[in-house]
């Protein structure tokens, strides 16, 4: 099988590169360095910075890998350039898996027909958009702490469901350890539905009930109610 991963180059992206590049014959990344999707409030929050902390040190002992390393990588500002389209048409995939990338449109989407999929960090038919398990979070939501692959389409977030997994929670887990737990369960989302297709030479998938609310990036006071708000929950678990 010939696996294409659109990406940004981020540490829990790296991780996700280096678990499924042992999983199919033909891997190859294609980088986006600017989704230009920009807000004009301050959204980073230091527990972002403890969270770089933990997953180099969970993941990669301390010293994280280029994801060139990785696997054959392109690098594009936008994955709905011309340049990119040309280029992950001629890598011919079978499969292309869309995990942290600027809304995808255009031409693009009409490569790989049934076999080109997103994932999405909740369950689209409630949040859709950015941060969506933050929002969960401070709505007091954490049944809806989920992973979500699903088909890509036009409408963000719309595309039918191929799988949803919860994220797996623990007593005392802190919000910089989500990530983390949200990564490996993309990891196991994705190595069943290659499997799952390799049997049936097809992903098996149902519409979506409802759109769900669409989410922008939490602002950085936000995330600090959520903070607090997630350990109080893992504290009862």
């Amino acid at each position: 099988m010939r696996l294409a991963i659109l990406t940004t180059d981020t540490l829990h992206h790296r991780y996700f590169v280096s678990a499924l590049r042992g999983a199919v014959a033909d891997l190859r990344v294609f980088e986006e360095t600017d989704p230009a999707f920009r807000v004009p409030f301050p959204t980073f929050h230091p527990f972002e910075e403890e969270r770089e902390r933990f997953e180099a040190g969970c993941w990669f002992a301390g010293s994280p890998p280029l994801l060139s390393s990785l696997a054959e990588t392109e690098r594009f500002p936008s994955m709905n350039d011309r340049s990119a389209l040309r280029a992950v048409a001629e890598a011919r995939p079978d499969v292309i898996v869309v995990f942290g990338t600027g809304k995808l449109k255009g031409p693009l989407l009409s490569l790989c027909p049934g076999a080109f999929l997103n994932l999405h960090g909740g369950d689209p038919e409630d949040y859709r958009g950015l941060d969506t398990h933050l929002w969960a979070i401070y709505h007091g939501d954490f049944a809806a702490l989920a992973t979500t692959l699903h088909h890509v389409s036009p409408d963000l977030d719309a595309g039918d469901i191929v799988a949803t997994l919860p994220l797996p929670l623990h007593r005392g887990m802190g919000l910089h350890q989500l990530r983390k737990s949200n990564t490996e369960i993309c990891v196991r989302l994705v190595q069943e539905a290659l499997a799952d297709h390799d049997r049936r030479r097809r992903f098996v998938s149902r519409a979506q009930r409802r759109p769900g609310r669409y989410y922008s990036a939490m602002p950085r006071d936000l995330k600090e109610i959520c903070v607090r708000r997630f350990a109080r929950y893992t504290d009862t678990l």
